[in-house]
């Protein structure tokens, strides 16, 4: 094979590696996303994005760095707000 990846609907998602070949499953990888949005499987849409709002409030960085708190903690905040936004654009994704 080209080592190309591909994707195939379903549960799963087909890797393609030169020679090795692996399968994953995908809900395994969006069980992280729906803990960082303090969400379950089982909730729609509107209930995800509320909670992506309200955690994306409460550890913005900007809102963080405005209260003139210590380096590590912008530092964490700007993290936290990178995770959010990978956590919820992959599940967004995933519901098309």
């Amino acid at each position: 094979m080209s080592g190309k990846e591909y994707v195939r609907q379903g549960q799963y998602q087909y890797e393609s590696h030169s020679q090795q070949n692996s399968y994953t499953r995908t809900t395994s990888s969006l069980n992280k996303y729906y803990d960082i949005l303090e969400s379950n499987e089982t909730d729609n849409l509107d209930t995800i994005k509320s909670n992506y709002r309200r955690l994306i409030k409460q550890y913005h960085y900007d809102s963080i760095a405005s209260k003139n708190l210590p380096e590590d903690m912008i530092k964490f905040a700007e993290q936290k707000t990178q995770n959010l936004n990978e956590a919820y654009a992959a599940i967004k994704k995933a519901r098309e």
